[in-house]
């Protein structure tokens, strides 16, 4: 991909698109970086036409010049375990976000206007899920596929996918540490 002022043709889009979705088998977190590049290659009229890169574009690529500059980077082939910590998580617009581990609870309110631009219920409860899988990691879960119960699908779909198409979703996804 070119400088930040020269314009990239649709074609240094797809090349660089392509390899970042082969790389993310080894870095599943990176997901969450590829939708603003997707998006931004459909705003091509054509095969021949240049675009300047938009800002977001240069943030994923920030992100991962980072990622692929720190060595060691791998990721193991043999499957997972799977575990259940009897997680639930939940968010209302009316009241806040929770999360139930077992026997242990814990709620926050939401914040007055906390619901502007494209921040909705999905986002709330997606953050409710950050929050799970942040105490999960705390609690020394890793390498395992986890069982993390809620009622909302779209945004557990998200979380599998790596991204969701909602910027603010997207960037509670980005934040999850490594599994």
């Amino acid at each position: 991909m070119s400088t930040v002022s020269s314009a990239v043709s649709q074609c240094e889009c797809y090349s660089l698109h392509g390899s970042l979705q082969h790389t993310t088998f080894i870095f599943r977190e990176g997901h969450s970086t590829l939708p603003p590049l997707s998006s931004f290659i459909s705003k091509f009229c054509n095969d021949f036409s240049l675009c300047h890169a938009l800002n977001s574009i240069f943030g994923c690529i920030l992100w991962w010049k980072a990622v692929l500059s720190t060595p060691g980077g791998s990721h193991s082939l043999v499957p997972c375990c799977a575990t259940d910590p009897d997680t639930w998580v939940n968010a209302s617009s009316s009241w806040g976000i929770s999360l139930i581990i077992k026997n242990f609870w814990s709620a926050w309110h939401l914040l007055l206007g906390w619901d502007h631009e494209d921040r909705d219920i999905g986002w709330a409860k997606s953050v409710a899920l950050e929050l799970a899988v942040l105490w999960l990691v705390r609690q020394g879960f890793s390498n395992c596929n986890v069982t993390v119960r809620g009622n909302n699908t779209g945004v557990i779909g998200a979380f599998n996918k790596g991204h969701s198409q909602n910027v603010s979703r997207n960037a509670t996804i980005h934040r999850w540490p490594p599994a």
